[in-house]
Order: C-alpha cells, then sequence, then structure tokens
C-alpha cells in the first residue's frame, strides 16, 4: 500500500507546481503549444547578428522593418534619418520609427524594373541652409534618365525643388543608378550608370556612366 501512496503523492505535487507555474505566467520552454486561455509573454528578440571580418567585429541591430525598398539614407543634425524608398518615397525616421507622414516635394519617379528614387546626400552645411540632394529616375520619350535634383527641407515638405543635372542617357530598360559626392570646397558630383548599356558609358559625348 506504502508503494502506492508515495508515486502517487509525488505525482500530485509535479502537477501542482505545473499548474501554478502556468497560472503565474512562468515562460514555456518546451516548444509545446499552451491550453487555449493561457497567457503568452511576448517572444523574445533575436539576439543581434555578429559578423567578423579580419579587421573588426560588425554588429547588426535591426532598427525598423517598416521600410519598402529602401535605397540610401542621411542624418539630419539632430540624430533623425532621411530615407529614400525606391517607389519614390521620402520617409523621416525618428526614435527607430518611421513617421506615417511621406514628405511631399519628391518629382514623379520612373519605376520600371530597377529605376526609382535612388541616392540622398546633405549638403555639407545643412545645418545652416537645409539643402538637400537626390538623385532619381526620370521618364521621358526616348525612355528614362539619371537626375540630380537638389531641394530645401523644412522638416515635413521639400521646396524649390530643382533638376541640377539630367543625365544625356535616355534609354529603355530601367536600370539606371547613381551615387553623390561632395568635393572639399563644397561642390556636388553625381555618377551615372547605365548596366546594359556599356558602350555608351565609354563614350565622352554622353553621361551613360
Amino acid at each position: 500500500m506504502r508503494r502506492l501512496i508515495v508515486p502517487t503523492v509525488l505525482a500530485f505535487v509535479g502537477l501542482s507546481v505545473a499548474f501554478a507555474l502556468l497560472r503565474s505566467g512562468a515562460p514555456h520552454r518546451t516548444g509545446t503549444p499552451l491550453r487555449s486561455g493561457t497567457a503568452l509573454l511576448p517572444a523574445a528578440r533575436p539576439d543581434p547578428l555578429v559578423l567578423i571580418s579580419e579587421r573588426a567585429r560588425v554588429r547588426v541591430v535591426t532598427i525598423t522593418d517598416g521600410l519598402v525598398e529602401p535605397w540610401a539614407l542621411a542624418f539630419l543634425p539632430n540624430g533623425d534619418m532621411l530615407i529614400t524608398e525606391r517607389a519614390g518615397r521620402l520617409r523621416l525616421l525618428h526614435d527607430g520609427r518611421p513617421a506615417s507622414a511621406i514628405i511631399t516635394g519628391i518629382p514623379p519617379v520612373d519605376t520600371r524594373a530597377q529605376d526609382g528614387l535612388m541616392d540622398l546626400a546633405l549638403h555639407p552645411r545643412f545645418a545652416d541652409n537645409h539643402r538637400l540632394y537626390f538623385t532619381y529616375s526620370k521618364a521621358g520619350e526616348r525612355g528614362d534618365t539619371t537626375v540630380l535634383a537638389g531641394a530645401r527641407f523644412d522638416g515635413a515638405k521639400l521646396a524649390d525643388v530643382r533638376d541640377l543635372f539630367v543625365a544625356n542617357a535616355c534609354a529603355a530598360g530601367g536600370n539606371s543608378g547613381s551615387r553623390i559626392a561632395f568635393g572639399l570646397d563644397g561642390t556636388s558630383a553625381s555618377g551615372t550608370n547605365r548596366r546594359r548599356h556599356r558602350i555608351c558609358a565609354r563614350t565622352k559625348a554622353r553621361s551613360c556612366g
């Protein structure tokens, strides 16, 4: 009789402890689904990805996943970020979250294939003049081409938007690309690319690449 009572008592104690843990909200570690009506704790964030190179360890942390095809970014003096999305949207990232409102003022953007709103750069004296530059694909009668544009950012929208350089590289294909850089004297330069037109890129009379 004693042999029967001891296992029964132990089993009852074990069930009582398990029930108490479930009611207290203790994390469920076995991976087995809980019964209906049991509250689950928020899932833990995955550990940051660490990439190891010959000279440094790079820790990769996701800031936001609320963007669609981001292309380029620029840090504002207050720590916020401006980010271009290929579809032609300019977004503001504040405290790690994209603002709900889209920054207006971007011209119509050709988004065929790999075309779209591309690079973004602040003027070296942005804190004083609030000017920025961006590149985008512009549609035309003979196809699309890359454009370098400038504007003034007032915190919510772009003003005084102007095309500063329109590449002589109109073609159908939708594979334009570009980057913006500044010289030591403050002048801006933009590179252009037509991936499918290698011969045109080597022609000095055209600005294909």
